[in-house]
């Protein structure tokens, strides 16, 4: 469970962290804060919350980590 539960962690963090990287260092640090909060909205609501919903209802994996 541990191994499956870091394997995935790796898939949806790394291109996390580059837009990390990108929008708080980079843009923000520039002032352009709209541009970084839209964006922000935008990957939470369509691609986090919606790979929630498929990853509970289609994949059946659990909401906790035991």
């Amino acid at each position: 469970m541990l191994n499956k539960s870091l394997i995935v962690s790796a898939i949806f963090l790394t291109p996390k962290m580059q837009s990390y990287m990108i929008i708080v260092g980079v843009l923000r640090s520039g002032g352009d804060i709209k541009f970084c909060m839209v964006v922000d909205s935008i990957f939470v609501w369509l691609v986090g919350i919606p790979l929630a919903f498929i990853s509970v209802l289609v994949f059946k994996w659990p909401i906790h980590l035991d």
